[in-house]
């Protein structure tokens, strides 16, 4: 989830992340899964939801999974949809998340609970005017394109983590499924699309088994479970 910093709810492709040493844990931002640098309007695909370890008792923690657009030269202006944890909830849910911090924008609806195991179709797309979140096919949520008038040139669908001790979403024997991959030309058709890899630079545990030549489908998970 971005900001609280996307400072991320994720980027590519330059992505940015904050660490912040403490005595006890490692504040970071660290994102596992794929991307492509395209002028596009919009991204979809379908993720698995799981039940993650997600460290401490701040709530402002989480750990998370989406499909987003977004300006691939700043960590600070997105449009995302997926499901995500927050360290004190027992559950995930599923939300959607926008920001131009060029305007102080940044708003993050949370939604109903997400069924563990269960696959997700999400999209964020947009029109001439509106940015739109759809979740297995219904529409939670727009925002006119007037508050967000960022450039969409890069899609990702991406697992993000917050702090290291966080679990990267899946397990070594349970990862997490990606698939049905797909963006939005500046054209308004949705096509299925090859995405490139992306594994945090920082944090060797977070997994993924896309391709060299990349994939429209694939898996993510976490090595130390």
């Amino acid at each position: 989830m971005k900001f609280k910093m996307r400072i991320s709810f994720s980027v590519i492709v330059v992505l940015v992340s904050i660490s912040v040493i403490f005595t006890y844990a490692t504040v970071e931002y660290d994102f596992n899964g794929g991307y492509i640098s395209i002028n596009n309007n919009g991204a979809a695909g379908t993720i698995e939801t799981q039940n993650p370890y997600v460290y401490g008792s701040d709530s402002d923690n989480s750990v998370s999974a989406w499909v987003m657009t977004l300006d691939g030269s700043t960590s600070t202006r997105f449009a995302q949809a997926g499901w995500r944890k927050v360290s004190t909830w027992s559950s995930p849910k599923y939300f959607y998340e926008y920001a131009y911090w060029d305007n102080q924008t940044w708003y993050t609806k949370d939604l109903n609970t997400a069924t563990t195991g269960s696959n997700n179709d999400f999209k964020v797309g947009c029109d001439s005017s509106t940015m739109y979140f759809v979740i297995n096919d219904t529409s939670v949520g727009t925002v006119s394109l007037s508050t967000i008038p960022f450039s969409r040139n890069a899609v990702e669908i991406m697992g993000e983590t917050h702090d290291t001790n966080d679990q990267c979403l899946g397990s070594v024997t349970n990862p997490v499924s990606i698939g049905n991959a797909q963006y939005k030309t500046t054209s308004n058709s949705w096509i299925s699309a090859i995405y490139n890899k992306y594994t945090s630079q920082t944090l060797s545990t977070m997994k993924n088994n896309i391709s060299v030549n990349g994939s429209t489908n694939w898996e993510i998970w976490d090595s130390r479970y």
